[in-house]
């Protein structure tokens, strides 16, 4: 997992929304995002009988999570409207997480794998968040104070009204990193690891000197 801490994503990314605090279109490229090995297991179910209709849900804490990159940005900001570009970074800590993923067994390279088909998270928890962004208002040093106040003090609620536009996209992200990190392992070494695996509190399923982590 360590490969994937921080996490580059080159392909820009955007989002298109309406909502009572924030609006409009917003776009991120060169995003960073670093804490993901912070992540700690609360509790797992899964349902693995058949191989070719495997079910695991989990939910994970993130202890701090850094995310920066470049925006665009045009719309509003409560009744404040917008047309910017620059640079942000946000700062998480204590972020609970919770997803479904379902998966079948694929045929590649001589081998068999296992591959997700859906990966759905629901709306994360928020312990805090401290949000900077850059250049909100250019040439208005007022205007950008207020607008960076009113982001970090609706810090969680503009979270949760973005999250319909945002959370499908990242699921399509984390599921593409995953499958990455499937095709590592041979299914044979899960199914030989299952039957003596332990889960700690790392997320990680131990077997045979097999470390699968299950962590986003």
């Amino acid at each position: 997992m360590r490969e994937f801490d921080p996490l580059h994503l080159d392909t820009p990314l955007h989002f298109e929304h309406t909502a009572r605090l924030i609006g409009g279109k917003i776009s991120v490229k060169n995003m960073m995002t670093e804490g993901l090995t912070t992540v700690k297991l609360l509790s797992l179910r899964s349902k693995l009988q058949n191989p070719n209709k495997m079910e695991v849900g989990f939910t994970s804490n993130f202890k701090n999570l850094l995310s920066s990159g470049q925006y665009q940005f045009k719309g509003y900001l409560g009744r404040m409207p917008i047309n910017a570009n620059g640079r942000y970074n946000i700062t998480f800590k204590n972020v609970e997480a919770s997803y479904v993923l379902k998966a079948k067994l694929k045929e590649m390279e001589n081998s068999t794998y296992v591959q997700l088909e859906s990966f759905r998270s629901h709306p994360p928890k928020f312990g805090e968040m401290k949000i900077f962004a850059s250049d909100l208002v250019p040439g208005n040093a007022v205007l950008n104070r207020v607008a960076l106040r009113f982001l970090n003090q609706y810090a969680i609620q503009i979270t949760d009204e973005l999250y319909p536009a945002v959370g499908p996209v990242l699921d399509n992200i984390q599921m593409d990193m995953c499958n990455k990190m499937l095709v590592m392992y041979p299914f044979r070494r899960f199914a030989s690891a299952h039957q003596n695996a332990l889960i700690d509190k790392d997320c990680k399923f131990v077997g045979k000197r097999i470390f699968f982590w299950i962590k986003t």
